[in-house]
């Protein structure tokens, strides 16, 4: 023990391996109506090794080869028997073998991996067997691609961390800490020893509404696909609190398929066009420069202002009719006039540029410290800057000469909707852990009041007259009163300028309900090239499509949904196709008269509403034939074309309206069928 202990310590070390590090589980981020929307589950690449003790595996294999290849094709139905089967024996074979040939293609999860271990030949080990896997960082996301750009993704090693996003923002609230441990090696056997116990990551609850988010995916794209869009952002903010309800940024691809690529609407850099006029006017009546009543005289549709013309969008047709030629200031604004603007602002501020500077910066030229990574920083030029001209005070006024982020605007408008008080968006409402919260993030007010009581009542009774009887109209819904305002601002071309056949920036900026705001709403959509359009049309038409589904998804807090049920004859609902037991169950808890002569478990059918009673029909379904899913919700449709082998692909939500695999087709275990819903 004592003479000869350095040798003996000098041994142990060749069995014993110090300081292995115990990863931590991630946090769980949810939606604030605590829905799941990512959590970490490991996946693997499963790897043979037969270079090491080849003669002991080519002999188990010799006798086990044909279970082992039907267990992993079990396992791994998309790929055959024959294919594990030749894969072994092909590795086995190598003239130069490998140490880390891969098994199979694709990353598995960890109960297909622990099925493995349990295979004949792989249940002796990885020594003997060869099996060895690699783990990678994946997060799962229930609701797929669903703000998928605003929650962030991980990198596949997962010693890198976040990539982006919350995940990236929120990195040591949900990473957690490692633990660390040593192994010691007992009969050729390392078990480990714990010493630091890991410490999991907390968990973090987002703004984000599952639902609302999922109908302005839905609404932008609609509207993208119609106008062949390059790029579409929609923000929903909570008025009270800042709260982004829902974030989209859709830009489409090179194969034309639309998806989140980065977080437009916090990093990127518009002129505004004129959805920024209202900042213009607000500046001025809260600096008591004009009054509503104050008239503006816009010509034939052009203006010229220091040797460069201002024009209206009706410029090419001779402007205004003659008993229009004069108009206020709530009349520019509703007819989106340049001209008015950049007239009335040139005039309002002809001694004081600097002034007009000053108070547009207060309104939208904010840096935004958010809980979001790469947010940009406006652009407002000073009277100072080199670029300050003549005309900066007139173009700037209607939307250009400025460089800012749809987030500033969103949060401007809101600002508005909150009778001037200007709270900060917030993403992330709170940090928990084992569903308790350990940190708040409190609802922070960037500015208490941006304007006059007087001059937000002017500007907000403005914006409800834009929709009402203005530019805005697409917006307005005949449920609840809309305030907000239309732009159109073209893409420079750098040198080129802003010739003809550029791209636009379409925006409509907006709250509702105008008489008690909840939401506000930012809508920009980036034309294709030589698009022209104008905001008043496709983002307001998106506008009123996202809000009036947000308005019936609250109707219980408008009126009281009893009364208006029908008790003594009561309708049949529409059902989808599915499992019988599942859907009696419903219609008996509902008390909704059915057919009863069919109550029998596990079979399928489909149901017909007639005379105030459900019918239920066609309930067959074979097991060796590809089932009919038209009609059937995703999880229904996923669960009948499993239960004949076959792997699935769901594309769309609602229900099954197309399959790639006629219905009747022998069902061939394994194969692919793509179902498409709506």
């Amino acid at each position: 023990m004592f003479v000869e202990k350095d040798y003996w310590m000098e041994g142990k070390k060749m069995y014993t391996k110090e300081n292995v590090t115990i990863p931590a589980n991630r946090g769980k981020i949810f939606s604030s109506d605590n829905k799941l929307l990512a959590s970490s589950l490991p996946q693997y690449r499963i790897y043979m090794d037969y270079k090491s003790n080849h003669k002991i595996k080519k002999e188990l294999f010799k006798t086990s080869i044909d279970s082992v290849a039907r267990g992993l094709h079990k396992i791994m139905p998309d790929k055959s028997v024959s294919y594990f089967k030749s894969k072994i024996n092909n590795g086995l074979r190598a003239k130069k073998l490998s140490a880390h040939a891969s098994l199979y293609p694709n990353r598995i999860s960890y109960l297909q991996y622990q099925d493995i271990l349990q295979l004949p030949v792989f249940r002796s080990g990885p020594n003997k067997s060869g099996l060895h896997a690699t783990e990678s960082n994946h997060r799962e996301k229930p609701f797929g691609t669903l703000a998928s750009r605003t929650i962030g993704s991980l990198f596949l090693d997962k010693g890198k961390g976040a990539k982006n996003g919350l995940e990236k923002s929120f990195d040591d609230i949900l990473s957690g800490k490692e633990g660390l441990a040593h192994r010691i090696k007992i009969q050729n056997k390392y078990l480990s020893i714990l010493d630091v116990r890991p410490v999991n990551g907390d968990d973090i609850l987002t703004t984000l509404n599952v639902d609302i988010q999922d109908i302005s995916e839905k609404a932008i794209v609609d509207m993208l696909k119609e106008v062949n869009g390059a790029l579409g952002v929609v923000i929903v903010m909570e008025v009270k609190t800042g709260d982004i309800k829902a974030i989209v940024n859709m830009s489409r691809g090179s194969d034309g398929q639309y998806r989140e690529e980065k977080n437009n609407a916090v990093i990127d850099l518009y002129e505004p066009g004129s959805t920024f006029k209202t900042a213009a006017i607000l500046t001025a009546l809260n600096d008591q420069k004009i009054t509503r009543d104050r008239k503006q005289f816009l010509g034939d549709g052009t203006y010229n202002m220091h040797g460069r013309l201002i024009r209206d969008h009706n410029w090419r047709n001779g402007g205004f009719k003659e008993d229009k030629k004069y108009q206020n200031i709530d009349e520019i604004m509703m007819n989106s006039s340049n001209i008015g603007v950049g007239v009335t602002i040139e005039e309002a501020y002809y001694g004081n540029k600097q002034q007009f500077i000053d108070g547009i910066r207060k309104l939208v030229g904010m840096n935004l410290d958010l809980q979001l990574e790469g947010v940009a920083k406006p652009i407002i030029k000073d009277t100072k800057d080199p670029g300050f001209s003549k005309l900066t005070i007139p173009w700037m006024s209607f939307g250009y000469e400025t460089l800012l982020p749809p987030i500033n605007m969103v949060t401007f408008y809101n600002a508005i909707a909150n009778n001037g008080e200007m709270v900060k968006p917030r993403f992330v409402q709170a940090a928990t852990r084992e569903g308790s919260v350990i940190k708040k993030y409190p609802v922070e007010v960037i500015n208490p009041k941006i304007a006059s009581s007087e001059a937000i009542k002017d500007i907000q009774e403005i914006l409800e007259r834009v929709v009402s009887e203005g530019t805005g109209k697409r917006a307005a819904s005949n449920q609840f009163r809309v305030a907000g305002k239309t732009g159109t601002a073209q893409l420079s071309q750098g040198t080129s300028g802003y010739g003809g056949g550029q791209q636009h920036i379409l925006s409509f900026c907006g709250y509702f309900p105008a008489e008690q705001p909840e939401y506000t709403i930012l809508v920009n959509i980036k034309s294709a090239r030589g698009g022209g359009g104008g905001g008043g049309r496709e983002c307001a038409i998106v506008f009123n499509q996202i809000a009036e589904h947000i308005y019936a998804m609250n109707l219980k807090q408008y009126f009281h949904v009893e009364a208006a049920k029908d008790t003594i004859n009561p309708t049949a609902p529409y059902i989808k196709k599915g499992l019988i037991n599942k859907s009696i169950k419903v219609l008996k808890e509902l008390d909704i008269d059915y057919d009863k002569n069919i109550e029998e478990e596990g079979l399928w059918a489909s149901f017909n509403t007639k005379d105030n009673q459900v019918e239920i029909v066609d309930a067959k379904v074979s097991t060796q034939l590809v089932p009919s899913v038209y009609g059937m919700g995703a999880r229904d449709a996923v669960f009948a074309l499993q239960s004949v082998g076959l792997d699935v692909n769901i594309i769309g939500r609602g229900k099954v309206y197309r399959q790639s695999i006629p219905n009747g087709s022998k069902a061939r275990q394994g194969a692919r069928i793509t179902i498409e819903l709506r």
